[in-house]
């Protein structure tokens, strides 16, 4: 008999199901933000990265003698990047001090260095905001703030670029430390605001972590 321990709660297989897609068709039964979302998969204690693509939806259980999952909700993960994305504007904050200094200084070349980093950084950041705002459903104040910043940061962006072309390194670092810096105190509001969103979310329709599946 196959044995499934959804977040370390194990159950049997009663109805034999013929397949994986079987199994996580019956694990994320349900509907709305609470309805389980299952994260990761190990048969027989080993990692399955793959659990969702055809092949593997495809593939019979009679060789596996133990399925492990572990589930969430869209609502838990829409906090948990909320949160994460809030996390990493502190180290950008820092980040961005620490290389208007080097500008400023006599490591304009160490800063120019960190100068992709940091705007890929900042492309990250704008992309998983706006899949959070689109996730929550963001209008009104919160939806705003966010294309006011994100015209923010393109201006800020084509700034830096004039000033490299132009090898004007002062004009760098106080763009950094002003229109930027502003920027990233506004973003972090926007996010707490994006994450008290997904959690009054959550109260509406809340799931637990195990969910009830018959098998």
């Amino acid at each position: 008999m196959l044995e499934i321990a959804v977040n370390g709660e194990a159950r049997w297989s009663q109805s034999g199901p013929e397949n994986w897609g079987q199994v996580l068709n019956l694990l994320e039964a349900g509907q709305g933000s609470g309805r389980p979302i299952v994260t990761a998969v190990r048969f027989d204690g080993v990692v399955v990265p793959t659990f969702r693509e055809p092949a593997m939806l495809g593939k019979t259980l009679g060789d596996v003698g133990r399925i492990e999952v572990e589930t969430s909700t869209f609502n838990q993960l829409v906090h948990e990047s909320a949160l994460a994305a809030y996390e990493s504007v502190a180290p950008l904050q820092r980040a961005v001090t620490r290389i208007a200094a080097s500008f400023r200084g006599s490591e304009p070349n160490a800063a120019r260095h960190d100068l992709p980093s940091l705007t890929a950084a900042l492309q990250g950041l704008t992309v998983v905001t706006a899949m959070l705002t689109s996730a929550t459903g963001a209008v009104g104040t919160s939806r705003a703030e966010f294309d006011r910043l994100a015209g923010r940061l393109c201006v800020v962006l084509d700034d830096i670029v004039e000033c490299q072309t132009q090898e004007d390194w002062s004009g760098i670092a106080d763009t950094l430390d002003g229109p930027l810096s502003s920027a990233l105190k506004q973003w972090g509001l926007v996010l707490l605001a994006l994450n008290g969103a997904s959690e009054r979310l959550g109260e509406v329709t809340r799931a637990p972590l195990r969910p009830e599946t018959a098998w």
